[in-house]
């Protein structure tokens, strides 16, 4: 049994670009048409949908014909819920785009023959830790910690679910997301007219990358973790609820004593 958990943008400068990340992840799905293995494909993403044919495939997602049928809700706190006939789960996870992983660990879950309670116990006893989607309440904020890692895929789904929460007063703090070569800068340039676009209070971009971008009032722009610490030690961030999110090499958790 195999499963791709998505095609996103990660990894473009070693792979060439995202066609060269889906031939290499593809790879999977080769070895499991050679070794006639079946594949659980997410039925929501058209490329899973489109590399697997042939494939003895299992099919979860919101389609009545799929093998396994699962729907989605966020609770008032924003975290992920998956309902199915059978039974309703409620994660610590939050933003739609975790919907996914908790379908996907359903589904797994139903296939190597877990009971339903099984299931609804190990999703619902995970809580996120190492800096990924990780909720930390300090003295002044509450803070979404994801720096463990980014790339344009998740850095822009990040950001579209922390824009719809309801909090009355939301700051972001970006970090370079690498290892994306010739694409660095059309990524980056993206992810600051998304940010902008959200509206939030407070705008933090950090890193060599994000520092060339063009520069966009209301954003503060900062070359590296240890200048924007000493400018938040100077300029405080209280009462407050941050996305805090970056690859691992700018390393933001590092500024989780100023907040």
């Amino acid at each position: 049994m195999g499963y791709i958990t998505n095609f996103g943008k990660a990894h473009l400068e070693g792979f060439g670009g995202i066609e060269g990340v889906i031939k290499g992840k593809s790879e999977l799905y080769d070895f499991l048409r050679e070794s006639k293995g079946k594949v659980l494909v997410n039925e929501n993403d058209p490329i899973q949908v489109k590399q697997s044919k042939g494939l003895d495939i299992i099919l979860f997602g919101t389609k009545v014909n799929n093998h396994y049928q699962i729907e989605n809700s966020l609770d008032s706190n924003g975290y992920c819920i998956a309902h199915t006939d059978e039974i309703t789960i409620k994660s610590k996870l939050t933003g739609s785009f975790n919907f996914d992983n908790i379908n996907a660990a359903v589904s797994l879950g139903k296939f190597f023959s877990l009971s339903l309670e099984q299931i609804k116990e190990g999703i619902e006893a995970y809580l996120p830790a190492n800096n990924r989607s990780q909720w930390t309440n300090t003295e002044k904020n509450k803070v979404l910690l994801d720096a463990y890692n980014a790339n344009p895929t998740s850095m822009k789904a990040a950001i579209t679910a922390f824009a719809i929460r309801e909090e009355t007063h939301k700051t972001v703090i970006l970090g370079d997301m690498l290892e994306l070569g010739d694409y660095a800068t059309k990524e980056h340039q993206s992810v600051v007219g998304l940010v902008k676009a959200a509206n939030f209070d407070t705008i933090i971009l950090v890193g060599p990358l994000f520092s060339r971008t063009s520069k966009a009032d209301g954003i503060h722009y900062f070359t590296s973790t240890l200048a924007a610490k000493k400018y938040i030690h100077n300029n405080p961030i209280e009462a407050s609820t941050l996305l805090i999110k970056g690859s691992r090499g700018i390393a933001l958790e590092h500024l989780l004593d100023e907040l």
